[in-house]
């Protein structure tokens, strides 16, 4: 009986516990296109070239966007073509130092534009503000 009454007193507090969790409203994480814009940061921050990790990343969220068919990852993957082509262009193309600095910078300021956008279909949200420098 008491190794009952014991394990009751345990379970009712982790249940309502779960329970509460539950009803809480949830800050929205991050989506597929919110991936891809932090995923062109980290690369218009080196001063290498991508790779095919990099590129293969890409490629894997920019499909994930087409096959969900969500407006607003849509949205997000449209506003970032003009960086998707630069970073691609220099992976199968290669780059020199000065010009790979150049166009990271371009990137750079494109990504900073686009971080105080909001996102047709995203209901005003736009990309997670980070520091883009």
């Amino acid at each position: 009986m008491k190794t009952s009454t014991f394990l009751a007193a345990l379970a009712v507090p982790m249940l309502l516990s779960a329970c509460a969790s539950m009803t809480s409203p949830q800050k929205p994480g991050l989506d597929n296109g919110d991936r891809l814009f932090l995923k062109y940061v980290d690369i218009s921050k080196r001063t290498t070239l991508v790779n095919a990790e990099d590129m293969t990343e890409i490629n894997h969220l920019t499909a994930l966007i087409s096959a969900r068919k969500n407006a607003c990852e849509m949205g997000k993957n449209e506003a970032l073509r003009q960086e998707r082509t630069a970073i691609s262009r220099n992976y199968q193309y290669g780059s020199t130092a000065e010009d790979l600095a150049a166009s990271n910078a371009a990137n750079r300021q494109q990504l900073k534009q686009l971080d105080n956008t909001s996102i047709s279909g995203c209901g005003g949200r736009g990309f997670p503000k980070v520091d883009i420098q």
